[in-house]
Parts: C-alpha cells; sequence; structure tokens
C-alpha cells in the first residue's frame, strides 16, 4: 500500500493506489540470483531467476526489468551461436516477452569468430495482469546452435536480477 502525506492529518494509508497519480510506483520488488545454470542442449531451463508481487488494484500494471549475467564457450567457432531467453507470467504459465516465431526472444547471439563471449543481457516488459493475486515472474531459456551456455556464472562473480513494480493506472 502507497502512504498519502497531510499536512494537517499526517499519514494515512491509500486503499488500492487510490488518488495516485497514473505512473506511481506503488510498490518495487527486486531478486537476485548467483545460481549458475549450464545449458548445452536445446532444452528448455528455469533460470531460477524469479520474483513474485502482489498488485494492490487490479487495473495496476507490473513492470519487470531483468539483467542476467550470459558466458558463452563454443568450440564452433564463426558460427551463430547463444542464448534464447523468454519472460515468463510463472503463474498461468503465460509467455510474457518473446520472439512469436520461435517462442523465445531477448537473448544473445555472436558471430565474431571467438570462442569465448561474455555478456549483460538485459531487457524490460509493461503487464498488465488484471489481479490481485500473487503473481511471479521468471525466465526461461535454452542455448542455441549447441552453443554451452552458463548463465550467472559464478566463476565470473556476476550474477542476475529481476525487478518488479507496480504502476498505479
Amino acid at each position: 500500500m502507497a502512504l498519502e502525506l497531510h499536512g494537517t492529518t499526517g499519514v494515512s494509508l491509500v486503499q488500492d493506489g487510490a488518488g495516485m497519480p497514473s505512473g506511481t510506483p506503488l510498490q518495487i520488488i527486486h531478486a537476485t540470483t548467483t545460481t549458475e545454470v549450464t545449458l548445452n542442449n536445446n532444452t528448455e531451463t528455469d533460470t531460477t531467476l524469479t520474483a513474485t508481487i502482489t498488485p494492490s488494484s487490479t487495473s495496476s500494471k507490473i513492470l519487470i526489468t531483468f539483467s542476467y549475467h550470459v558466458y558463452i564457450d563454443s568450440t564452433t567457432a564463426g558460427t551463430w551461436r547463444g542464448l534464447l531467453v523468454r519472460l515468463m507470467r510463472v503463474t498461468g504459465d503465460t509467455v510474457l516477452l518473446a520472439d512469436p516465431n520461435s517462442g523465445y526472444g531477448v537473448g544473445a547471439n555472436w558471430n565474431d569468430g571467438s570462442d569465448r563471449n561474455m555478456v549483460y543481457a538485459t531487457s524490460s516488459h509493461l503487464d498488465s495482469p488484471n489481479s490481485t493475486s500473487a503473481i511471479t515472474y521468471g525466465l526461461e531459456c535454452r542455448s542455441k546452435s549447441g552453443s554451452s551456455v552458463d548463465i550467472n556464472a559464478s566463476g565470473y562473480g556476476r550474477g542476475g536480477f529481476i525487478q518488479l513494480q507496480e504502476i498505479a493506472q
């Protein structure tokens, strides 16, 4: 719940974001992980990067921002290889952000002739869940072209985060 400040009455709770201007953040949830996930096939895999939020109003939108560290080690240098990722509303098993043709998107591809690449991949999405129940968001991924891919590779001191912001409407 958001707080409302009055000069004469002090602090009061605002129910369901009532009276808050559209676009005002009502709550922010931030989760991190350093759990390493290794992929070396085309199997869908959870990244362990998840967070849960309970919207205060059915009209609220949820802004999801996420970033994760990707390390690709491939002996097939010079060919397209990489990571394919999709943002999921885990509650309800709904794909939110992905290429409609492949079912994946926001991933990373390389063709630079080297056999090792590291990068932070970051993206965001605005969701309209129309719910006041707890909602869990997370990332699913798979490797591309037989690449060996590590997400949040612990040996490199890197991790990932997901941030959920409830936005008043």
